[in-house]
């Protein structure tokens, strides 16, 4: 990869912010992709979390003899592609909104941009599922709660979580759950939970299928249950030229699983 030299922005607690910055390296730095991380240390920058808490365990990133980021708290690479980078940088490092969250860097810009205002962990194995098989997309979740989708060529923010919000429940959540096997679209869940006459609450989940491109929703189908639609419950079925979501077999005559109309109108396209 040929790494632009980057801009570096002393501008308060940014997460580019110089910590040390005129060296290299750490000695047991470990390669991510086509990057160098620091081993852990408490920053020497960042400042008091709103918990009261100091000393931010953070991590130093390196583009060769660059420096991408001196605050990361967690970072990863696409599975397809090692120069693609994710990092999140926590509150206590930043001095506002903007500066804050999970951020992209591919090696060819001059800072990493920001992809959305939460921090984005979980198991590797979780974050290697999140980038699309053809290298276009990522799905990045934002503190457990919002999913938003980057794409990697145009890097624009899409907030999955509002586009998708059905208005008429009590609470709405979206979950991604995969990419098709050949990344052109992916299977989305929207959880929601609903009041009748009379204060009684009831589940639905919806799988749906997005078109990343056009952010087009195609639905499938219901089931009556929090948070459903897990691994093993809907496959991919291969069409001329694509794929197509569809319930699992072992599935289709559940009493659980209702086919409703899809809305009238796709809802309007909204960007983070």
């Amino acid at each position: 990869m040929h790494c632009r030299d980057l801009l570096l922005l002393f501008v308060g607690l940014s997460p580019y912010a110089a910590q040390n910055s005129g060296s290299g390296p750490a000695p047991a730095s470990t390669k991510l992709g086509d990057y160098i991380v620091e081993p852990e240390r408490p920053s020497e920058i960042c400042g008091i979390d709103k918990h009261g808490g100091v000393g931010q365990i953070t991590q130093r990133i390196f583009c060769k003899d660059r420096l991408v980021t001196a605050v990361s708290m967690s970072s990863f690479v696409s599975r397809w592609n090692p120069s693609r980078l994710l990092f999140s940088v926590a509150p206590a490092c930043a001095d506002d909104e903007e500066h804050t969250g999970t951020f992209y860097f591919d090696g060819t810009r001059d800072a990493p941009g920001q992809v959305n205002y939460g921090g984005t962990d979980a198991s590797p194995e979780a974050l290697r599922a999140l980038w699309s098989p053809d290298d276009k997309f990522v799905a990045v979740p934002a503190n457990g709660m919002e999913f938003f989708l980057l794409n990697l060529q145009t890097s624009q923010s899409s907030n999955l979580s509002k586009l998708f919000y059905k208005r008429e429940s009590l609470t709405s959540k979206v979950h991604f759950r995969e990419w098709s096997p050949n990344g052109k679209k992916l299977a989305i869940v929207v959880s929601s939970i609903f009041t009748r006459t009379g204060g009684r609450m009831w589940f639905e989940s919806d799988l749906v299928s997005i078109d990343p491109t056009s952010l087009q929703p195609t639905y499938v189908a219901t089931i009556r249950k929090e948070d459903g639609w897990q691994k093993g419950q809907f496959i991919w079925v291969s069409k001329a030229g694509g794929f197509d979501l569809a319930v699992a077999p072992s599935l289709r005559n559940s009493a659980a699983i209702v086919v409703k109309p899809p809305p009238s109108s796709p809802p309007p396209k909204t960007s983070n």
